[in-house]
């Protein structure tokens, strides 16, 4: 009697660890799944619906991997997306023209600077 009493308890707490883990996995059968998320067609970087969610996914990413993003509104599809530069730098560097970051160069063929 003792032995089928500590058998069905056993059996008991190994269904609640099953229970348990389907809870945790999201899932009826305690299989996980993975999840295909969605893509940004233009920048092919997946899409967040809000900057919460993307926030949170910078969040994981520098918990789990050590990778710094950021987040950033796409001007494509205008869902949020992770980037590893620094959107403020960027913008920074968009305000400058092409001119001014660009040394004049000469339109003489095979020209060299002169060495003084």
């Amino acid at each position: 009697m003792r032995y089928a009493i500590s058998s069905s308890v056993k059996a008991q707490s190994n269904y609640i660890k099953l229970r348990i883990n389907a809870v945790c996995c999201g899932d009826t059968m305690g299989y996980m799944y993975f999840f295909t998320p969605r893509r940004c067609e233009s920048t092919q970087k997946i899409m967040y619906a809000n900057k919460g969610q993307a926030l949170m996914a910078a969040d994981k990413s520098l918990r789990e991997r050590g990778a710094r993003l950021w987040v950033y509104k796409c001007d494509y599809c205008g869902s949020w997306h992770l980037t590893h530069s620094n959107p403020a730098i960027r913008k920074y560097c968009d305000m400058r023209s092409r001119f001014e970051t660009t040394k004049p160069k000469s339109r003489k063929r095979g020209y060299k600077p002169r060495l003084r």
